[in-house]
């Protein structure tokens, strides 16, 4: 099952999320990258979550896809699952938070309390006040953040080139990342995963750019997250030869979060990372009795 869906939360706004997997399953939000849509969540995601027996929920952030861009930071963002999850009567639910959507799964973690019963952080970015965090950061990265800071109308024209780059041509989707180790590149060069990528990335921009410019200023600021709140599980996944988003923050997560079960995987990227792990990632989900919001795992390397 895999189904467009749009909810209105308290106050009047409109989200829109994807539905898939099984539809009476265990509810797992799975919160995008940066810049993304809620199609990150279809497809090969989907069918693995139905076989599992998880009811995936993947809404796209303000400005993203379908939900009409508001004002948020990372602290309020919670609020918006909480409307989604009464709208939808859900008590308990996991979440997945995949490369910049590490930040939103971390601050729901904290706030939303033990009704989330699990957490998994897949290539998750680290925030940028955590020590050690800023070192990571490539050329590119700091060039990025700036704009998206300092001169956001800027970064709004260079990714409104790349979108419709993107559109005419989603062969062209390798322009979004440099440098990509031979593990990712591999995965790219799959006409289904590229097709993925192109669908996802022009449904990221179909409102234009405000909401990933808006999106990687969030990223470049202090989330404003007490890491060490967090206390029900949390499963946090990284590809040792990662170029996206360096080992050393998800090391600093691992440091940061008290309940943190760190999987540093040899052999796999950013993107290998999402594409190769999608059922080991799920599976813990799935195990999870509901009730279960209780820290069952440690700090590992």
């Amino acid at each position: 099952m895999e189904a467009d869906r749009l909810v209105r939360l308290p106050g009047g706004a409109r989200l829109s999320y994807l539905e898939a997997g099984s539809t009476t399953g265990r509810a797992v939000l799975v919160l995008h990258g940066t810049p993304s849509s809620r199609l990150e969540a279809g497809g090969p995601l989907g069918e693995v979550a139905a076989t599992l027996g998880l009811r995936i929920l993947a809404p796209d952030r303000p400005g993203y896809g379908r939900t009409p861009f508001v004002a948020y930071d990372v602290g309020s963002y919670p609020e918006h699952m909480v409307g989604l999850l009464d709208a939808l009567d859900i008590d308990e639910v996991g979440i997945v938070g995949v490369s910049g959507g590490g930040r939103y799964a971390c601050a729901c973690a904290v706030h939303l309390g033990p009704r989330v019963a699990r957490t998994a952080l897949v290539a998750s970015t680290a925030p940028s006040d955590l020590d050690g965090v800023r070192a990571t950061w490539s050329k590119d990265d700091r060039q990025l953040y700036a704009l998206a800071v300092r001169a956001p109308w800027l970064l709004r024209s260079y990714l409104a080139v790349m979108a419709r780059r993107i559109r005419r041509d989603p062969a062209r989707i390798p322009e979004l990342f440099n440098d990509l180790p031979a593990e990712d590149e591999a995965v790219v060069a799959r006409p289904e995963v590229r097709q993925i990528l192109a669908t996802t990335m022009t449904e990221a921009f179909r409102q234009g750019t405000r909401g990933a410019v808006h999106d990687i200023a969030l990223e470049a600021r202090p989330w404003g997250v007490d890491l060490g709140a967090i206390a029900t599980p949390v499963d946090l996944w990284h590809g040792h030869e990662d170029t996206l988003v360096a080992v050393p923050q998800a090391e600093s997560l691992a440091r940061a979060i008290p309940t943190a079960n760190a999987q540093l995987l040899p052999g796999e990227g950013h993107l290998s990372l999402h594409v190769n792990h999608i059922r080991a990632i799920l599976e813990p989900f799935a195990r999870s009795p509901p009730g279960s919001a209780a820290v069952d795992g440690g700090p590992s390397g």
